[in-house]
């Protein structure tokens, strides 16, 4: 490592502290524009020793880009476990095409106050919160800092979440709008499809993987989905606790296993996951949504929580922070048992 003033034409000093990357090339760390020799000189003892802390701990002329991190971060997923990544792969696809401008930097050269910039900016421009995407990319950091030991810092500690835009969606899907969304769905698979959401509280995916061998004694084992993007029934799920099994109705045992179905025993192979989507938002919900009426009606009955976790297929934690809505339908029954113990 090097440390080099000079006096430029215009008599200002610059100060250049040289090093060597992991690959044996020079790299420099350069700054010009000081008055006296002995600013210039200080500033290049201050980072000879920042590069030398960053030699001791293994970092200094690990080059990386962020595209070359998200890369690296992908393949050690694919690697690390069986599961099937293709939603993974996908939305982290997307995530490197939002951050562009940034995929092609110099891990160590993104600084803090560049990234909140520019989702300030993206907030404007589109009114999306991107808290989800913000969250991600801080594990991408992480992982360049902890396991490939490329940069020192964490550029996302300062991104917020922006928690000002309310979710406007119908979470809570009462009696009456039930019946209503039913009334609206005009093709009698699409009806079935939605009373088994209502029942089981699934997945969109888990309900379009759902076959007639896996309805069995009005109930239907949950261990199957359908990818939308590759079109074919995969048997990894969400998480572990994905894999369950969901008690539904006489009625709708009986329907489901006289409903038509393709070659592979799937009964909803004729139903795609846009026709859904399509109805529901036009309703101002969505099919997550049912998931948060289910367990909010399982609460509200006063089925045990580990029973409710097992149905639903999340974790206790996630069904009472996320999922469980108020019940209005119950309220005022719920007031006067209440007023019987005040």
């Amino acid at each position: 490592m090097n440390i080099t003033i000079r006096q430029r034409e215009n008599g200002k000093w610059q100060a250049i502290v040289s090093y060597k990357d992991k690959k044996g090339k020079w790299r420099q760390k350069p700054k010009g524009g000081f008055d006296k020799r002995k600013d210039a000189n200080q500033w290049a003892k201050e980072k000879y020793f920042e590069l030398q802390r960053l030699e001791r701990k293994g970092i200094l002329g690990n080059s990386y880009t962020l595209r070359e991190v998200f890369e690296t971060y992908l393949s050690v997923m694919d690697n690390k476990n069986s599961k099937d990544t293709s939603n993974t792969q996908e939305n982290y696809g997307y995530l490197m095409k939002l951050f562009s401008d940034f995929m092609d930097k110099d891990i160590n050269t993104i600084k803090s106050t560049e990234l909140l910039k520019f989702i300030d900016n993206k907030r404007r421009e589109t009114g999306h919160a991107y808290n989800s995407n913000i969250v991600t990319l801080n594990i991408v950091f992480n992982f360049a800092i902890k396991k490939l030991k490329v940069c020192e810092n964490n550029p996302c500690d300062i991104l917020y979440k922006d928690n000002s835009k309310k979710d406007e969606r119908i979470k809570f899907i009462t009696e009456n709008f039930y019946y209503e969304l039913l009334n609206d769905a005009k093709r009698e698979k699409l009806k079935l499809f939605l009373r088994m959401l209502y029942e089981t509280g699934m997945r969109i995916s888990e309900g379009l993987g759902v076959c007639t061998q896996t309805v069995i004694d009005c109930s239907i084992k949950i261990d199957r989905q359908f990818n939308s993007k590759k079109k074919k029934i995969t048997y990894i799920l969400k998480t572990n606790n994905s894999y369950r099994t969901a008690p539904i109705s006489a009625e709708l045992y009986k329907d489901l296993k006289k409903a038509t179905c393709d070659i592979d025993g799937r009964i909803f192979y004729d139903l795609t996951y846009d026709q859904v989507y399509y109805l529901l938002k036009k309703k101002n919900t969505s099919p997550h949504c049912f998931r948060h009426t289910r367990a909010t009606l399982l609460v509200s009955a006063g089925i045990d929580l580990t029973i409710i976790a097992y149905i639903i297929g999340d974790k206790i934690e996630t069904i009472l922070n996320e999922y469980v809505e108020r019940n209005d339908d119950r309220l005022e029954s719920s007031y006067d048992k209440i007023r019987q113990i005040l």
